[in-house]
């Protein structure tokens, strides 16, 4: 007999309707993935944060290649280009 939380909890499958997906994570745990623009407004702050202790020249390559590149492809991303 399937209840409503069944069905409730079944709507969290993964696309594949694997359930034991959603059990496996809620029983060990799971880590929520940073997006592409998360992963890349953490490497852009690492630069800026180092290029200023450091005075690194790489470092302010790398943040000042981050917002070139953003600019090139007309993308605005929080925290780097807003």
């Amino acid at each position: 007999m399937i209840g409503p939380y069944t069905l409730k909890l079944a709507q969290y499958t993964d696309r594949s309707g694997n359930f034991e997906t959603l059990l496996s994570a809620l029983v060990n745990g799971y880590i929520i993935e940073k997006s592409p623009e998360e992963k890349l407004r953490e490497i852009y702050d690492r630069a800026i944060r180092w290029g200023n202790v450091a005075d690194s020249s790489y470092d302010r390559g790398v943040y000042s290649g981050i917002k070139v590149a953003l600019d090139i492809l007309d993308v605005t991303i929080e925290g780097i280009n807003d």
